[in-house]
């Protein structure tokens, strides 16, 4: 569900999971053994990229049910605490929709690449779910206040408002865009290979030290409380069956 390339300093990995690239448990899994053989390796940059018409439309609703949900978030999160432990530079080309998991996977990367096409959003809370990594990482990307809004309201951005806020580092021709992007990364080609890397180690300790622990917690709260929820049950099934959610959690009703 996934293709490795491999050339000089560069890992790629493209989801290849036709026709949104649905992040399956199995496909995460991929996702962990390609990250653990780039790991292994002597690789500066790291590249996410798919087709055109979806980097990818998330997780697998179906196995956010009760009897997969616990394997489907800890294997979900497993794949960011590798990301996070890498320490070259990630980088997400994003020519179509990143929704859900497949936003937190983009907008996690150290560079994110996009087309006027692209499009952003974490439709968990239509769910009545919340997506843990976004809940952990995003307030240290977004203005805190930004990253608030954009997971409570569920809403889609653009290309465009992503790249006002920062969360975009280039916008790119569409039609271009698998070879404005290889130029774009050429900029890390021929910089020192221990600088490069001690800089992006130092980087993350400054900045994203506590993000395995805030993650944990994230995945904590949406397994041990969120997951048994009337709510977060009946979004799920609402989904599933093609209908408007009925929510049973009354409005200021305290949830323990």
């Amino acid at each position: 569900m996934i293709k490795i390339e491999k050339e000089g300093p560069v890992f790629a990995i493209t989801l290849n999971n036709p026709p949104y690239n649905i992040l399956n448990i199995a496909m995460l899994k991929e996702i962990q053994a390609a990250l653990r053989e780039l790991l292994s390796g002597s690789y500066r940059i790291l590249v996410f990229r798919s087709g055109e018409k979806a980097f990818s439309a998330g997780a697998d609703i179906k196995e956010h049910l009760p009897a997969q949900v616990s394997e489907m978030i800890r294997t979900f999160g497993e794949v960011f605490l590798l990301l996070h432990s890498f320490d070259g530079i990630t980088v997400a080309c994003v020519n179509g929709a990143a929704l859900g998991g497949g936003c937190e996977l983009a907008l996690f990367c150290d560079v994110v690449l996009a087309s006027e096409k692209a499009k952003f959003g974490q439709p968990e809370i239509k769910l009545g779910l919340f997506p843990p990594v976004a809940l952990a990482a995003f307030p240290a990307f977004f203005p805190p206040k930004a990253a608030l809004d954009f997971i409570l309201s569920g809403e889609t951005m653009s290309a465009a408002e992503a790249y006002r806020l920062g969360l975009v580092n280039k916008l790119l021709d569409a039609a271009n865009f698998e070879e404005e992007a290889k130029k774009h990364l050429l900029r890390f080609a021929d910089l020192s290979d221990s600088s490069f890397h001690l800089t992006k180690k130092g980087f993350k300790k400054l900045h994203l030290a506590d993000f395995p622990a805030k993650l944990k917690e994230a995945e904590d709260i949406y397994l041990d409380v969120l997951a048994k929820t009337e709510d977060g049950n009946e979004g799920l099934a609402a989904f599933l069956e093609k209908r408007k959610p009925v929510w049973q959690q009354a409005k200021g009703e305290k949830i323990s």
